[in-house]
């Protein structure tokens, strides 16, 4: 699921499960 938190794009760590991409945005 998605979240409006800034830090959170999956809640996933960054550069965790999400791609290189994507971990820059959860970030």
């Amino acid at each position: 699921f998605q979240t409006t938190a800034p830090k959170s794009c999956f809640m996933r760590p960054p550069g965790g499960i999400l791609a290189p991409g994507e971990s820059i945005i959860a970030t």
